[in-house]
């Protein structure tokens, strides 16, 4: 009986001992006032029922993994909210100190956390063995719809990645470079003139995320439907953390954002619409843009949409297509504001690397060392996405803890790209250095515990040790193309503009990521 058996052990017998006296003495209330139908006999019922959950958790818990359940219905919520600010990175640290690299949670939803690279190399073991699968909790299914890529499974999800992944693979990403750097540069010269008068804050990230987004899968940008689209977002992504589940009490986040989705979706039968009117089967937008092969998606794949579908699929893809971005602007932009080393290194690169008179080269833009160590370094500090969801198919074992089918385990990003195990310098800390060349002049050895650790920890590959883009069959379908949006970001405001950041504070959920209030001044040479 492990020293983990008798923490545990701990909470339920508290809880059992708590729950049998208030048990008691509702009894003894309810049988004072002469009836059996009071308020009193009533709690009573409650009380026992879970005093026997208890006590059923304290013979089962023995092979299940440690952890703590917290208070009926609450679960961990008020430890999480108010002892921890909903701090996640702290919240999930401290139980992996106390636990170990597995453990259970319950805020509100009830989750076993894995957190170590073997943890997750063998959860996308079994997912591509067909024994786990992704699972979403209910309320942010709900969100995203029954249709969207999300919530598809099996045969049916390979389907739609393999019709959806030439469009986003390395070799494509490169045709959507010139609209993404003219969209860059037309966005950074707007900023630039309302700075002259005021801050702006990291929310205009979020539009500017959707019109790059917009204007490289779509083709074209409608400025009224972008600012409909970047409300509406706002208000469903709260949703994400719900408190009341699925039931729609009126006027909580996940009421609120159920209705944004109703009124996302509407939009989207508007751009369908539209699309469809303008650009008829055989079109050069019809074949040549996301939106297009939607539309117009004809047995390939054994694919054809219904309207319904179609709108969940395209809502799942825009959620995509810019809310991680904005996250990782607004995280890099921090970094680099509080890392002058680091910033005067990237301004230097880019003066040797780009000319402000020609159009950026896609390999230099892959190639230049300081620009990506930049990068994979602030989306390893600052995932914008904190965990991955999964749920067991059928009853496992590992590492001697038996995870039941239907069992819900969530890979944790955050403690996975900050364990010590494998960054052994710092490994909460931005620096960039750690992912250079070894072969470049700023590179430091000292960062790495051995030799052979830096290129065991690749960020291209996304490895366990470097989850930040998802792993097994769920992992990030526009990934590289949410790497050409932040090279070509950082590459034409540092090339141009003068970057000032005046406040920052710290989000965590639904979306991790620093928002900043910022100014940009245009450079004079």
């Amino acid at each position: 009986m492990s020293v983990s058996y008798y923490k545990m052990a701990q909470e339920h017998v508290w809880k059992g001992g708590f729950y049998s006296a208030l048990c008691v003495y509702a009894f003894s209330c309810a049988q004072s006032s002469g009836t059996l139908l009071t308020w009193s006999a009533i709690v009573g019922v409650l009380m026992a029922i879970c005093f026997f959950q208890e006590i059923t958790l304290l013979i089962q818990r023995r092979h299940l993994p440690p952890g703590r359940y917290g208070l009926p219905l609450m679960g961990e919520v008020p430890w999480f909210v108010i002892g921890n600010k909903m701090n996640f990175g702290a919240f999930t640290a401290e139980r992996k100190k106390k636990w170990g690299s597995i453990f259970h949670v319950s805020i509100p939803f009830t989750a076993t956390i894995v957190s170590e690279q073997d943890d997750l190399h063998w959860l996308f073991q079994m997912e591509r063995k067909g024994f786990v699968e992704a699972a979403w909790p209910s309320s942010v299914a709900a969100i995203l719809g029954p249709g969207a890529i999300a919530n598809v499974f099996g045969e049916q999800h390979r389907r739609i990645r393999s019709f959806f992944q030439p469009w986003f693979s390395p070799a494509f990403v490169e045709n959507y470079l010139v609209v993404v750097d003219v969209t860059v540069q037309e966005q950074l010269n707007e900023w630039s003139a309302l700075s002259s008068s005021s801050t702006l804050s990291s929310d205009v990230f979020k539009l500017f995320a959707l019109r790059l987004f917009f204007a490289a899968s779509f083709g074209k940008v409608d400025e009224q439907m972008l600012i409909t689209f970047h409300d509406n977002f706002k208000t469903w992504l709260g949703g994400f953390i719900s408190l009341t589940g699925t039931v729609r009490v009126p006027g909580s986040p996940f009421d609120q954002a159920m209705a944004a989705r109703d009124r996302i979706l509407t939009t989207i039968d508007q751009v369908i619409d539209q699309f469809e009117k303008e650009n008829p089967e055989g079109s050069d937008r019809a074949q040549n843009t996301v939106i297009g092969r939607c539309v117009y998606a004809s047995g390939e794949e054994g694919l054809c949409f219904d309207r319904s579908q179609l709108k969940d699929i395209l809502l799942n893809l825009i959620f995509a297509g810019h809310d991680t971005t904005t996250g990782a602007m607004g995280s890099v932009i921090y970094h680099l504001a509080h890392h002058a080393e680091a910033r005067a290194a990237l301004e230097e690169e880019i003066n040797n690397f780009f000319s402000k008179s020609t159009s950026l080269d896609m390999e230099k833009l892959k190639s230049a060392p300081i620009l990506n160590a930049i990068i994979w370094e602030t989306l390893r500090v600052d995932p914008p996405v904190l965990a991955g969801p999964r749920s067991t198919r059928q009853d496992l074992v590992y590492k001697n803890f038996r995870f039941p089918k239907d069992s819900s385990i969530f890979y944790n990003i955050y403690l996975a790209a900050t364990d010590p195990n494998e960054y052994k310098y710092r490994p909460l800390e931005f620096d960039f250095r750690r992912f250079l060349p070894q072969d470049h002049k700023l590179y430091d050895p000292t960062i790495w515990n051995h030799k052979e650790a830096r290129d065991i920890v690749d960020p291209a590959q996304g490895r366990a040790n470097y989850p930040i883009f998802g792993g097994g069959s769920r992992s990030c379908l526009g990934k590289h193309f949410a790497l050409l949006e932040l090279r070509v970001f950082l590459v034409r405001l540092f090339q141009n503009y003068e970057l000032s950041v005046v406040k920052e504070t710290k989000v965590w959920l639904p979306i991790c990521t620093w928002n900043v209030e910022f100014q940009l001044t245009k450079k004079t040479t």
